[in-house]
């Protein structure tokens, strides 16, 4: 029910903070800082959303869910990021910032 919505902040040390509905389970926004060095040092890559373990599993989106689905000019978008994966791809090591962008939070 709608008494029970809550607004959750969530934070990763060093990358960014933001804020995630469970009303709406999707985030409402997202703050960050970047410096010139991370930036000259963006590898790039792509890999798939997986859900946000630091989000209850009642109060989270499923990583299978379908968001927007197929469009009327046949385009199908299922996912979209908030913090743009390519600035972060600094630090592509387990957990790093770089995989941060693909939690669904």
């Amino acid at each position: 029910s709608d008494g029970d919505a809550r607004l959750l902040f969530l934070c990763e040390d060093g990358v960014m903070a933001q804020s995630y509905s469970t009303r709406s389970r999707e985030p409402l926004w997202v703050a960050y800082e970047l410096e010139p060095e991370q930036q000259r040092r963006c590898q790039g890559g792509r890999k798939s959303f997986v859900a946000d373990r630091r989000i209850p599993a009642g109060d989270r989106a499923s990583a299978n869910a379908e968001v927007w689905g197929p469009q009327p000019n046949g385009d199908s978008w299922d996912r979209g990021h908030l913090a743009p994966s390519y600035s972060f791809s600094y630090d592509l090591s387990p957990g790093g910032a770089w995989e941060a962008t693909y939690r669904m939070s």
